[in-house]
């Protein structure tokens, strides 16, 4: 990654990044230690897809492994917005827990109880799960997934969906994973980045 390209590319302000205590180098280190990861973060993803996927009420899935660029970016954020956060090399495993996502996608909106028993019965949550609503939607809608331990947030774009970070262990590294579960039905516009 080239430092100023990167500025430029991302409309980030190198300004910003010195202000915060950011440096270069340990963004560059963190991203050679991520090349590193990234096999098994793969392995990881599969693992987690194919338990998945023996499930009868999924539809579809696909997965993705954050790249190395949107991975810097994030923290370059992440650190902005809150300059005490400290993210490094020994920590950025557990502080961005994106870097597998992994979307699934079901029929019914019906369905979508048996995944979320599902996913809590084979995995451990980081955090609790978000029901992303758009404005508008019921009231039955919105007390159905508080009453499902899902935390509600109102998406600026109509997006609606289940995320979910759940942990998953690989050769003796804790790894976290995004999982984005919706109904094909209920698309709505959507505003995605990575």
């Amino acid at each position: 990654m080239k430092e100023h390209n990167f500025f430029e590319t991302y409309h980030i302000d190198p300004l910003a990044i010195d202000r915060c205590g950011l440096k270069w180098e340990m963004l560059q280190e963190i991203s050679d230690s991520y090349d590193i990861r990234k096999t098994e973060l793969e392995s990881t993803a599969k693992l987690v897809v194919e338990n998945i996927l023996r499930f009868p009420q999924i539809h579809s899935m696909n997965y993705r492994i954050k790249i190395n660029e949107h991975l810097i970016e994030k923290i370059i954020r992440k650190t902005i917005s809150s300059p005490s956060r400290i993210i490094n090399v020994s920590n950025y495993l557990s502080e961005i827990t994106d870097l597998i996502g992994i979307r699934v996608l079901h029929l019914f909106k019906e369905d979508w109880i048996h995944i979320n028993n599902f996913i809590k019965s084979n995995w451990d949550f980081k955090e609790q799960p978000v029901a992303y609503i758009r404005n508008g939607d019921s009231k039955r809608i919105i007390d159905y997934y508080k009453e499902n331990d899902c935390r509600i947030e109102e998406h600026p774009y109509g997006y609606r969906s289940v995320h979910y970070i759940v942990k998953k262990i690989f050769n003796n590294t804790e790894y976290f994973i995004e999982m984005q579960v919706r109904t094909i039905f209920f698309t709505g516009c959507t505003k995605r980045g990575s």
